[in-house]
């Protein structure tokens, strides 16, 4: 029968993974990550944006994707935006529709 782990240097050294889980919720810390992945098109400009968090054990917690569509002259046209749940479900009444105009108008959020 192995030693009996009897201090905090054994316990953090026998599950330094659980013991970071730990101290992290000891102090108030969510340890949540948040990765953001960039697609571009041919020419550079941005056609997708996901931002993805997830817990200590990682697992999904939320997500938020933009999707950007432009105009020929190569201005922003339209964003559209989601929201995403823990199960990657499409948030009821997250989806909004940014959309952007030449003629110097501000642009005007649909939901």
């Amino acid at each position: 029968m192995a030693d009996p782990i009897t201090t905090t240097e054994g316990l953090r050294a026998a599950y330094p993974v659980l013991v970071a889980k730990i101290e992290a919720e000891a102090r108030g810390e969510s340890g949540n990550q948040t990765t953001t992945t960039i697609e571009k098109d041919k020419d550079g400009k941005t056609v997708k944006w996901t931002e993805e968090s997830r817990d200590l054990d990682n697992n999904l917690v939320g997500k938020r994707i933009e999707e950007y569509s432009y105009y020929s002259t190569g201005e922003t046209d339209t964003i559209i935006q989601k929201k995403h749940d823990s199960q990657n479900k499409l948030i009821p009444g997250s989806e909004k529709k940014i959309k952007h105009y030449l003629d110097g108008r501000q642009p005007e959020v649909e939901k």
